[in-house]
């Protein structure tokens, strides 16, 4: 079956099963349920869960140390919680309406930035939510990615109005603000190897080392890039998104080596990148979901034409990708 067919096939929303073997997929505001025959899941295949919330605009992404996927809801200011089988729960906080992001701790709650206000949050597996306060005295006046260190501690992002820098948080709520040798706006961060932290700005990939914080810049082949979201990935590499010059790049964290490769559909604004169970690389466009092997083949699935829009994507408990897109929660399968 084509990536196509099966997208069309399996693109539904909020399923529930019935003793039957049946499916049924409720679609919001209460519209009467359709039944359709199961269909045996194939690499490709994509569920759609509809949040609560009207106009939460979900965003950033990640997989909880509670077997649940979770995720912050930019435009409803609140974090939300999706299981497995597609429960939903929705928790409120405190968030700015700007790109707030969330990442799994290394003490089992889920931390998050939240743009532009002044702290950086934390939120318990059982949904309370607690806020640590940021030097924002200095200048800096918006938070990027957030992700844990091998250090034990959570690393974010920080861009300002005089210079951009690299926070570290304790769990207790410890700040240290690394400011970086340049103002490059910088993004997605994800931990290396080797006791470090990558992250990207906009014209370069960096490394910043947890003992230390010693600061590394590479600069990318193309200075109009903007690479955004970066995962870690095997044999020592680094995987990032370029949305503005389309392409999926890699960078190796011993030489700083960087290959860039091209995706198919012009356009398509890479986003968000998360490692597969797969070990390949997922990622997210304007309309479809890509994934590139270590030999830089790519594959792209077509999203249904009313769920434009993915954005933050994360590996998920089951062997899955799951992704934000629109005002919904989706999954797609790996094999």
């Amino acid at each position: 079956m084509s990536a196509s067919a099966s997208t069309a096939l399996a693109a539904h929303r909020v399923p529930s099963s019935h003793p039957t073997g049946r499916v049924t997929y409720v679609t919001p505001h209460h519209v009467a349920p359709r039944i359709h025959q199961i269909i045996p899941a194939v690499r490709g295949t994509i569920t759609e869960y509809s949040l609560p919330t009207v106009s939460a605009f979900p965003r950033s992404i990640t997989a909880g140390s509670d077997g649940n996927v979770w995720f912050v809801e930019n435009g409803a200011v609140q974090i939300g919680k999706i299981t497995p089988d597609g429960t939903i729960t929705e928790y409120p906080a405190n968030l700015n309406t700007d790109d707030s992001t969330i990442t799994n701790g290394p003490d089992g709650n889920l931390w998050f930035t939240a743009g532009s206000t002044s702290y950086i949050g934390k939120i318990t597996t059982s949904g309370v939510v607690t806020t640590y306060p940021l030097p924002m005295n200095d200048g800096l006046t918006h938070q990027g990615g957030i992700a844990a260190g091998s250090d034990g501690n959570l690393w974010f992002t920080m861009s300002g109005d005089y210079f951009d820098c690299i926070g570290r948080i304790t769990p207790s709520g410890t700040v240290t603000e690394y400011q970086l040798p340049t103002s490059t706006g910088p993004s997605g961060i994800a931990a290396g190897p080797k006791g470090t932290m990558w992250f990207t700005e906009s014209s370069k990939i960096g490394s910043i080392a947890v003992n230390s914080g010693v600061i590394t810049e590479y600069p990318l082949p193309n200075p109009n890039s903007y690479p955004y979201s970066i995962t870690r990935g095997a044999k020592g590499t680094m995987w990032f998104t370029e949305p503005q010059a389309n392409k999926i790049g890699v960078i190796s964290s011993t030489t700083g080596s960087i290959k860039e490769y091209s995706i198919p559909t012009p356009s398509s604004y890479p986003y968000g990148i998360a490692r597969g169970a797969d070990g390949k690389y997922w990622f997210t466009e304007s309309s479809k979901i890509g994934v590139i092997n270590a030999k830089g083949k790519i594959t792209e699935y077509p999203l249904p034409p009313s769920s434009n829009g993915p954005s933050g994507i994360t590996a998920g408990p089951l062997n899955d990708l799951w992704f934000t897109v629109g005002d919904n929660v989706a999954s797609i399968t790996t094999s």
